[in-house]
């Protein structure tokens, strides 16, 4: 996937925007089904948004290396 400079600008405006999506605070019983199941070692969260989910997964999994990606976010550019 290629991110040109005018979609990234797109992303961080809809993330200044506070009725953009809040992102996950939690974990949902597919992901950690999916994490048990397959006893993941390693998760990437493309889209990551604030990174709500990798906190939750890094709180709970504290052995899963967890990364996140989101061009609209600097912490996770």
């Amino acid at each position: 996937m290629i991110i040109n400079s005018e979609y990234k600008q797109q992303l961080q405006d809809a993330h200044k925007n506070p009725k953009w999506m809040k992102g996950s605070t939690g974990l949902h019983p597919r992901i950690e089904k999916f994490l048990n199941d397959y006893q993941a070692q390693s998760v990437m969260d493309f889209g990551c948004s604030q990174g709500g989910l990798i906190k939750a997964i890094k709180e709970k999994y504290p052995n899963i290396d967890v990364a996140g990606y989101d061009p609209g976010m600097p912490e996770y550019e």
